[in-house]
């Protein structure tokens, strides 16, 4: 959100530029975040979907969806969802399986983020459903449709990702992030905006 404080300006060098917030967070939010993601971050287990490569059609690849619910054990918001890929190897002497997942060794592929404009609140014991609607773009990549929805509280949430290299919003780091120790200065409140 610290990108959308630049759209908050009302005098920049004389240009008011609060009409254009609302396209800005809708273009910062459409960019996946690649890189590590924190195992402690994640509020579940996560879902599969199988792409058998042998079997099935490249017209298979171009749309699909991914439904998923999941059971939350904590107090928390929920900012996003968190996509990675592991792959199974047949091999010609021994099968061999390859993850990118938060749990492993971290590999140069990272995870993906797609982050929700607002945070859904969730609890222990709560299920969030959702889809993920997998779209292909010009760009040899594909929109992605995110849907979620707290089906103890009603509240849902949406966002629509756009995956090809220009847009990602890469995070990348050679290891697993380490807390930060505690700042002596509080940080700055963010510049409020008039919506």
């Amino acid at each position: 959100l610290q990108k959308c404080n630049f759209w908050c300006q009302s005098n920049f060098f004389g240009v008011d530029l609060t009409s254009l917030r609302h396209e800005a967070e809708d273009f910062y939010f459409s960019q996946p975040v690649v890189g590590p993601v924190a195992p402690h971050t994640l509020l579940s287990l996560p879902i599969t979907k199988d792409f058998d490569f042998n079997t099935m059609t490249t017209e298979e690849l171009v749309n699909f969806d991914i439904p998923f619910e999941f059971g939350i054990h904590a107090v928390c918001p929920l900012h996003g969802i968190a996509l990675w890929f592991d792959c199974r190897f047949p091999g010609s002497t021994r099968p061999l399986f390859l993850s990118t997942s938060p749990h492993d060794p971290l590999t140069h592929w990272y995870q993906v983020r797609l982050m929700l404009k607002a945070p859904v609140a969730v609890g222990p014991g709560h299920v969030v459903v959702g889809l993920c609607s997998f779209v292909a773009n010009d760009a040899r990549g594909h929109n992605i449709r995110v849907t979620v929805r707290n089906t103890n509280t009603g509240v849902d949430a949406d966002t629509l990702a756009v995956s090809h290299s220009p847009l990602h919003h890469f995070h990348y780091q050679t290891q697993p992030p380490t807390p930060s120790p505690p700042a002596a200065v509080p940080p700055r409140p963010p510049r409020k905006c008039r919506a």
